[in-house]
Formats: C-alpha cells, sequence, structure tokens
C-alpha cells in the first residue's frame, strides 16, 4: 500500500489527537474533555501544526472557539497564558462540548 504524505500527516495527526483523548478527562461542571500532553512530546507537536485544530493563546481565544461549532479539537499550547481554572470556567460557560488537548508539564 503507497501513502502519499498527505495521507501519512492525516493518519499522525489522527494517532496523536486520539492518544491524548485515551487519557482525556471529563471536566468537574462541564461535558468537554480534557487531555493534558506534555510539553514538546510528539503528540503536541503534531497537533500544534495540524491544519484542522484551533489553538487559543488566551481565554478570550478559547471562549471563541468554544462558541464556535467548527471547532471540535481545541489545543492550548504551553505558551498559552490560560490555567487549569480559567479552563474549567470557561467550558462551565459554554453549552457545547469539546476535546481541549492542554500541553503542559503539570
Amino acid at each position: 500500500m503507497q501513502v502519499n504524505a498527505e495521507q501519512a500527516r492525516e493518519l499522525l495527526e489522527s494517532i496523536a489527537v486520539s492518544t491524548a483523548a485515551d487519557k482525556a478527562q471529563h471536566g468537574l461542571q462541564h461535558a468537554s474533555r480534557l487531555a493534558r500532553l506534555k510539553v514538546s512530546s510528539w503528540q503536541a507537536d503534531i497537533i500544534r501544526n495540524a491544519p484542522d485544530i484551533r489553538a487559543a493563546t488566551n481565554p478570550p481565544e478559547l471562549r471563541a472557539l468554544m462558541a464556535d461549532p467548527s471547532a471540535a479539537v481545541i489545543f492550548l499550547p504551553e505558551s498559552a497564558m490560560i490555567t487549569a481554572e480559567i479552563i474549567e470556567r470557561i467550558c462551565s460557560e459554554s453549552a457545547q462540548s469539546k476535546m481541549i488537548i492542554w500541553e503542559n508539564n503539570d
């Protein structure tokens, strides 16, 4: 079976998200799931560059993505100015359920 570069990229993205999702936990007051990835892990590096995964670097961006029905998976890079408390608060305010992948070393 021949796999072109685009197919290989899509497969790696799918595996990276699936690996993160396996460890994800539901929030305390909401239906979204939160997965933590170690900084610079291979999964975080793949997800960071995935064109179909949206990233938020601050609370207003996270809030906007939580309201966007087209954003099913949200990536929070280590550089994001977002804490666990902020994630919980914004997710609990949203009626939508998302998969949030948070890069951190906690």
